[in-house]
């Protein structure tokens, strides 16, 4: 039943995401990246000429030589990235590039072994979202991983979602020099390798859905800093907010699949408490830094908020694909995010 209706959603999330760009807006087989270090920068719009990357975006983004390189990850990126972006935009505002009015609108794949996507720059001539290799697996690996366990193959078991983040917590205590491995090796007769890009695209489309809701509510979402609290959970305030902001405009089009982005971002969380000893002495500005983009690891509390959100939205009968595989996945993501996580490792 529930391989039934994932793949319903699938042929429809198809039919969305397989559209060719239109106007100005290039499609993933029209971009060609400007390499810059380790960085590979899409320019999604037809201009006559686009602005360089600036001197500390080439120092602070691109000079890294750290993570995956983006050209090991270019193939299975782009299409699905590029699709689920423009969805996500004509959501909001109704077309393609709507989001970015006319600007050099970069999207950039850049070798990190972070997970992260953000809005690196917003001006009144480019508009630029980063994404790192490292979210790249984070969205593929544990979309295929999820998919494994959802056709209930016990030959896929060892190349589920439940056996990866088992083996996380095998690494939990022992040394951070230990590496982190996917358990994703081939994919199963019954789904193809589109069909996992575009299981992607339904996590895909949420996060870029919740950069846009920063970009185009002056990063804040709505939240009202609270000066009692600290800097972490005003940071998560604003986190959340965009979160029910980039729902609620995917929910009105049928563009959001919850238990999907429920992997990814436990994934993330427990890969985050995994080599958080690791992550935040390299981090870029320190632990303090490290703490306020990932505030207090607060992927759980967002996947409990998104599932809050899905159950609401599907309250009054709805009848939409979203809806109907609603009672089944929601006690999938459920599980997934009390899932034990691992304990840190050790320096």
């Amino acid at each position: 039943m529930r391989l039934t209706l994932v793949l319903f959603f699938i042929a429809l999330f198809i039919s969305c995401a397989g559209r060719q760009a239109m106007g100005q807006m290039r499609g993933p087989g029209q971009v060609e990246p400007d390499i810059v270090g380790n960085c590979f920068i899409y320019h999604l719009r037809t201009l006559d000429e686009y602005v360089p990357a600036g001197t500390n975006f080439k120092r602070d983004v691109c000079g890294s030589t750290k993570g995956w390189s983006p050209a090991t990850h270019a193939y299975v990126f782009l299409f699905p990235a590029i699709n689920s972006l423009y969805n996500a935009e004509k959501a909001f505002c109704g077309d393609y590039g709507c989001a970015s009015a006319g600007k050099d609108m970069r999207l950039v794949l850049v070798g990190d072994p972070l997970p992260n996507a953000y809005i690196a720059s917003e001006t009144t001539r480019d508009v630029t979202l980063v994404v790192t290799t490292t979210l790249v697996d984070f969205v593929q690996r544990n979309s295929h991983a999820l998919m494994n366990d959802l056709l209930e193959d016990p030959q896929l078991a060892p190349q589920g979602f439940d056996a990866w983040v088992a083996s996380l917590r095998a690494l939990g205590g022992k040394s951070c020099s230990l590496p982190v491995k996917w358990n994703t090796t081939s994919l199963s007769p019954k789904i193809g390798e589109q069909t996992v890009l575009r299981l992607a695209g339904a996590t895909y489309q949420f996060l870029f859905a919740h950069e846009l809701a920063h970009l185009r509510t002056n990063r804040t979402c709505g939240y009202q800093n609270n000066p009692a609290l600290s800097s972490e959970k005003n940071s998560q305030g604003v986190e959340l907010a965009c979160d029910k902001i980039a729902f609620e405009t995917l929910a009105r089009s049928d563009l959001v699949m919850p238990v999907f982005t429920v992997a990814t971002f436990m994934g993330w969380q427990h890969y985050l408490t995994l080599r958080r000893p690791q992550l935040m002495a390299n981090y870029p500005g320190g632990p303090l830094k490290f703490k306020e983009s990932f505030p207090a690891l607060g992927f759980k509390e967002r996947s409990q908020a998104l599932i809050g959100a899905w159950e609401r939205a599907c309250s009054g009968g709805r009848t939409t694909p979203m809806c109907q595989m609603k009672d089944e996945l929601s006690k999938t993501a459920s599980r997934i995010i009390n899932s034990a996580p691992p304990s840190e490792c050790v320096p």
